[in-house]
């Protein structure tokens, strides 16, 4: 679920069982930040194909590995694609209160610099459903993009209340939005969304044994978990 306090729960049972060598996970920046003292203190490797927060590999952990490139590198190259590719002059960043929402958000206002319109910055919770003030917000400084940070759960209304509140802006956000689900859930509120992430496209022949096997297109970190 991505809940870091449900993630120390199951790390107990993890470490504890002598069959288990290695961990392919976890999924999520918060719950690896809250587990992975404790896998490091096991001596148990594990490594995350998903897992994008810069400050994960600044713990000290000698057992932990990172599969795909981080926020740092994805911030940097979203905030040149807005204000430069787009020419976006003034953009709003909303960040949830994830481990992932607020490091990512941290990158990206940096690296946007006087672009980043603080004025309409703002922060919002995992499983929040109403984005009123939000919306309200960010509609009165008529930017010309905003960029998300945090996951489709929340994504998916947010950009339906700000389409629905005459809010036209480019809607960008990162790995945490890039899901069929975003899609899905925000219907034609999702229209022209640019979605990024640092990853990668997999290979032709793999992609199709992929769907062979599992009826469905190779998720975001399909690719960089095969490795």
């Amino acid at each position: 679920e991505g809940d870091p306090q449900k993630a120390t729960q199951v790390a107990g049972p993890i470490t504890s069982d002598p069959s288990i060598v290695g961990l392919l996970g976890p999924a999520f920046s918060g719950e690896t930040n809250a587990t992975g003292a404790q896998f490091n203190q096991a001596g148990l490797p594990f490594l995350t194909a998903s897992a994008t927060n810069p400050s994960l590999t600044e713990k000290g952990w000698t057992t932990f590995f990172r599969g795909l490139g981080n926020d740092n590198s994805q911030g940097s190259v979203v905030a040149k694609y807005l204000t430069g590719t787009l020419n976006a002059k003034k953009v709003c960043v909303v960040q949830d209160d994830t481990d992932y929402g607020v490091g990512l958000a941290k990158v990206v206002t940096e690296s946007l610099g006087e672009a980043a319109d603080s004025a309409c910055s703002a922060s919002v919770k995992s499983g929040q459903k109403d984005f009123s003030a939000t919306v309200s917000q960010i509609k009165g400084e008529n930017a010309d993009a905003i960029w998300y940070s945090g996951y489709y759960a929340e994504a998916a209304p947010f950009v339906t209340q700000l389409r629905e509140g005459g809010v036209t802006s480019t809607f960008a956000s990162g790995d945490g939005t890039n899901d069929p689900e975003f899609v899905k859930q925000a219907g034609e509120s999702a229209k022209d969304a640019i979605l990024t992430c640092p990853c990668v496209p997999g290979p032709e022949e793999w992609v199709k044994k992929y769907m062979d096997l599992n009826k469905q297109a190779p998720g975001v970190y399909s690719v960089d978990a095969r490795m």
